[in-house]
C-alpha cells in the first residue's frame, strides 16, 4: 500500500460526473491530456482563422468593399464560422455550420468526371428562413 501509483492503469471510471474531467486529465501517450491538446488544437484552428479572414478583409477593402458596414460584419462573421467549420471537421471535431452546410451546398461532378461543383440549395435556405420567421412571429 505504501506505493500504488504503479496500479492506476486498471482503474474504472465510471459514468459518473466527474468521470469525463478524470478521462480528459489522464496523460497520453504523447504526455499531453486530452483536454491539453484540445486546447491546442482549438487555438491552432483560431490563429489559422483569424489570419486567413484578417488577409480576406484587407483584400476586399483594396478592392472598393466597404467593410465598416453592419451587413458586411454579419456577412464575415458567417464566413468566419464557416471557415471554423471545415477546421474543425478536418479535426474531427463538430461544429453546428457543418450540418447546415451539407444541406445546402451540394458538391456535383461534371459530365466528365473530372472536375466538382457545388451547388447552393437556395430553396433550402428560404424554406428554413422561413420556418424561422415563424417562430419569431409566435
Amino acid at each position: 500500500m505504501e506505493n500504488d501509483k504503479g496500479q492506476w492503469d486498471n482503474v474504472v471510471i465510471g459514468p459518473w460526473p466527474s468521470s469525463k474531467e478524470l478521462q480528459n486529465s489522464k496523460k497520453l501517450k504523447s504526455g499531453k491530456t486530452k483536454d491539453q491538446i484540445i486546447a491546442e488544437e482549438m487555438e491552432v484552428v483560431d490563429k489559422l482563422s483569424e489570419n486567413i479572414m484578417v488577409n480576406l478583409i484587407h483584400t476586399l477593402k483594396d478592392n472598393d468593399v466597404d467593410i465598416t458596414r453592419k451587413d458586411f460584419i454579419r456577412d464575415i462573421g458567417f464566413i468566419n464560422e464557416s471557415l471554423k467549420s471545415l477546421l474543425f471537421r478536418e479535426l474531427g471535431y463538430e461544429h453546428p455550420l457543418s450540418s447546415l452546410i451539407e444541406h445546402i451546398i451540394v458538391p456535383t461532378r461534371s459530365k466528365n468526371k473530372n472536375e466538382i461543383y457545388t451547388k447552393f440549395r437556395a430553396d433550402t435556405v428560404v424554406e428554413l428562413l422561413d420556418y424561422l420567421e415563424g417562430i419569431e412571429d409566435e
